[in-house]
C-alpha cells in the first residue's frame, strides 16, 4: 500500500516508517487515486511543511496562520461560481488533518 502512494524507493531508508504512517492517516487511500488528493498540489505543500516543523511552538503559529488565511480567503468565497477548496484541490478539514500530524 504504501508503494503505491510513493513512487520512489529509498535504499537506506533515509526516510522514517513515521512519514508514511502520518501521511497514510492523512490522505486515505482512495482520495489519493480519485481526487488526487497530496500528489502535486497546494495540500502536499501544506502537509511537508507541517510535518518538517519539529518546534512545537513553531507548527502551532503555522497552524493559527492558516486558519487565519482560511477564515479570510476561503471560507465561503467562490471564484467564477467554484469552490476555492475545489479549485486548491483542499480538504474542507484541511486545517484538521493538519493539526493531526
Amino acid at each position: 500500500m504504501v508503494r503505491e502512494l510513493f513512487n520512489f524507493s529509498c535504499r537506506d531508508r533515509e526516510i522514517a516508517y513515521n512519514f508514511y504512517r502520518k501521511a497514510l492517516n492523512t490522505v486515505s487511500k482512495e482520495e489519493y487515486r480519485s481526487l488526487g488528493l497530496g500528489k502535486n498540489d497546494l495540500f502536499s505543500v501544506l502537509f511537508s511543511i507541517t510535518l518538517l516543523l519539529n518546534e512545537p511552538t513553531v507548527k502551532e503559529m503555522w497552524i493559527f496562520e492558516l486558519k487565519g488565511y482560511s477564515n479570510r480567503f476561503m471560507d465561503g468565497k467562490k471564484i467564477m461560481d467554484k469552490d476555492v477548496h475545489t479549485i486548491f484541490n483542499l480538504p474542507n478539514d484541511f486545517i484538521e488533518r493538519l493539526q493531526k500530524n
